[in-house]
């Protein structure tokens, strides 16, 4: 995870955005999204996809009306009921946390890769239109490895 806008602005959907820094493809079978809030908590195991290497994902919840900037591959997360748009919110603006995790074949507990979380105890209180951005190197990041972006910029990864 990079970036990701849980409070968009009116109209426009929820989206997250993923770097694959490796040289590789990662099969994106055995991934799985959680997400938690006050309100809402719901899980997504990806069954399919893959992100080509030295690219950037832009997980949405409208891929119709999403801003892509230079994704190399966008995936609706909206069908899933995991990412919404407009009046539809599934990421709750108020806070939440979001997991990345895998599991591998022969597991049956997924091992977690990172987390970002707003709002509650995190500090971070987002405004319409403001995104939450990784900020390289350190992996995996801690809460302090994130920061408010007043201008999101999905599809274009911010390497420090």
């Amino acid at each position: 995870l990079t970036e990701i806008s849980p409070r968009s602005v009116s109209g426009a959907p929820e989206w997250l955005e993923i770097y694959n820094p490796n040289d590789f493809a990662i099969d994106l079978k055995g991934w799985s999204l959680s997400h938690i809030s006050p309100n809402l908590n719901s899980n997504l195991l990806l069954t399919e996809g893959v992100i080509s290497g030295l690219s950037t994902t832009i997980m949405t919840g409208d891929p119709s009306s999403q801003d892509v900037g230079l994704a190399d591959h966008v995936i609706d997360l909206g069908g899933e009921g995991f990412l919404g748009v407009g009046q539809l919110n599934l990421l709750d603006d108020g806070g939440g946390v979001v997991i990345l995790s895998y599991t591998q074949l022969s597991e049956f507990q997924p091992f977690e890769v990172m987390r970002v979380e707003w709002g509650g105890d995190s500090g971070f209180f987002l405004t319409p239109s403001q995104s939450l951005e990784y900020i390289p190197p350190i992996f995996p990041p801690t809460q302090l490895d994130w920061q408010i972006s007043s201008t999101p910029t999905p599809g274009i990864v911010n390497l420090v």
